[in-house]
């Protein structure tokens, strides 16, 4: 099945179900009677619009980033060796303009960065770690993950992190 599918029928389960389960649970709160049809017609109207305009918001955020013809997971996760140290790693990244939004913080053996909610996007939490390997390079395990949980699709930002700090390494 396409990915444009998967993620209109995940965004219109979750919304529809959600917004009917919702209105269901304050209508017997109020003293309302359960009809199946109003229940019905809710998770199909409310999560038909909502997954059409999210799934096309997401793609035109893939297309506007040339990741549309990508199988994009919300989770991105890559390891890289490089001769790079962790600390002018963290030197590349405070100066690099593609971070500067992100708050950058050095944890033990690695370092954390996290972005602030945007128009598009609920922010990501990225972790670097650095492991020293025996023939002098570092192995560095890249993360980036949807800050909230509930996160249904990110427009490619977390495929972009893993990829600008992969850049980083190699340059």
């Amino acid at each position: 099945m396409n990915q444009v599918y998967k993620d209109f029928i995940k965004v219109f389960l979750v919304g529809g179900l959600g917004f009917a389960i919702t209105n269901s649970i304050t209508d017997f709160l109020f003293g309302f009677d359960f009809h199946i049809w109003k229940f019905i017609s809710e998770i199909v109207i409310f999560g038909g619009v909502l997954s059409l305009f999210v799934v096309s918001t997401n793609r035109w955020e893939l297309k506007k980033r040339g990741l549309e013809d990508k199988k994009i997971k919300l989770v991105n996760k890559k390891v890289v060796r490089s001769k790079m140290s962790l600390d002018n790693l963290l030197e590349k990244i405070k100066k690099a303009f593609f971070f500067e939004r992100h708050k950058i913080k050095k944890i033990d053996g690695g370092i954390e960065l996290d972005s602030n909610m945007t128009g598009i996007s609920w922010g990501e939490r990225m972790t670097i770690k650095c492991h020293k390997l025996e023939d002098g390079l570092n192995e560095f395990e890249i993360v980036s993950k949807p800050r909230w949980r509930f996160t249904l699709l990110d427009g490619g930002a977390n495929y972009e992190n893993v990829m600008m700090v992969e850049n980083l390494l190699e340059n």
